[in-house]
């Protein structure tokens, strides 16, 4: 897949003003959202970082923390303790002024920056911390210039580090597309894949916090290959793909037992897949020698 800086800066602005329609829906949206990560992709991470803890806190790196929702999770502030240490990046100034107000710990700090930008990656290293862990939850689809933050991945992560980003899964999304509820942006979108640079088609990803009331943010489709690609052309070995939620435990079997977190949401644009099929994808690699910070 081909990088094209004048699409890319097209399709960064139209990011931006999506998220920006849907920002004062997403800062007080209900707790659909927070249900969903806490039954389905918090567990899968949390037992990934707790190979990765040694008698001491994990350092973790949150790229795109939003409004730092993971720290909500009891699981994940255990993982840090008090003598580990957590930062947030973000771009927006409004949710990390909604996380610098209710996380106020010593050993938790936010800053604000362009995920793709190499000054971001710069501002970190100048931290002095070995992360442990390098988290993206729910972020790399909504990002026009994937490449570039591989980039600042590579540069940030040390050779004992793990890497873990959870995504839409690509064949959810493409469900949502067929069925017409992911509805795509015309002008980011072309008949031949290899002239939309680092994405296969953009659109507008339903988020929905009320029964049949949804807003977008935005999406750019990539195909699990084009992950491990774009992943390996930056030197990071591919350990494992996880589909989520896990057919075996998780939301399927919750639904089986008669217990739904989507339980008002069940007249929505997901359900019933959302409860019968993985919905995202958790990517685990790490790098084999260190790029930045030999």
């Amino acid at each position: 897949m081909k990088s094209d800086q004048s699409i890319i800066k097209k399709a960064d602005e139209w990011a931006v003003s999506v998220w920006q329609k849907a920002l004062t829906r997403w800062s007080v949206r209900s707790g659909q959202d927070k249900s969903y990560r806490w039954h389905v992709a918090h567990p899968a991470v949390v037992d990934i970082m707790s190979k990765r803890r040694h008698n001491r806190g994990l350092r973790i790196l949150d790229l795109g923390c939003g409004d730092g929702i993971i720290l909500d999770d009891p699981k994940f502030r255990e993982l840090i303790g008090d003598d580990g240490a957590y930062l947030g990046v973000d771009v927006s100034d409004k949710l990390l002024e909604i996380a610098r107000d209710r996380l106020t710990d010593e050993n938790i700090s936010f800053i604000r920056g362009n995920l793709s930008d190499p000054d971001i990656a710069r501002r970190i290293i100048e931290k002095g911390i070995a992360w442990d862990v390098l988290l993206s939850v729910y972020v790399i689809q909504e990002l026009p210039d994937i490449e570039s933050f591989i980039m600042n991945l590579a540069k940030l992560v040390q050779t004992s580090a793990y890497v873990i980003i959870v995504t839409v899964h690509p064949d959810f999304a493409g469900w949502l597309k067929q069925t017409g509820s992911l509805k795509l942006e015309e002008n980011l979108t072309s008949s031949n894949e290899q002239e939309t640079s680092s994405w296969r088609w953009a659109g507008y990803y339903p988020i929905v916090d009320e029964p049949n009331d949804t807003f977008s943010l935005p999406h750019f489709h990539r195909t699990v290959g084009d992950y491990r690609s774009l992943l390996g052309k930056s030197g990071f070995v591919v350990d494992k793909i996880l589909e989520l939620p896990d057919k075996q435990r998780d939301l399927p079997q919750l639904v089986k037992q008669g217990f739904s977190p989507f339980s008002q949401f069940e007249n929505n644009v997901y359900w019933p897949r959302i409860g019968e099929e993985p919905s995202a994808l958790a990517i685990i690699s790490r790098k084999e020698t260190v790029s930045g910070q030999e």
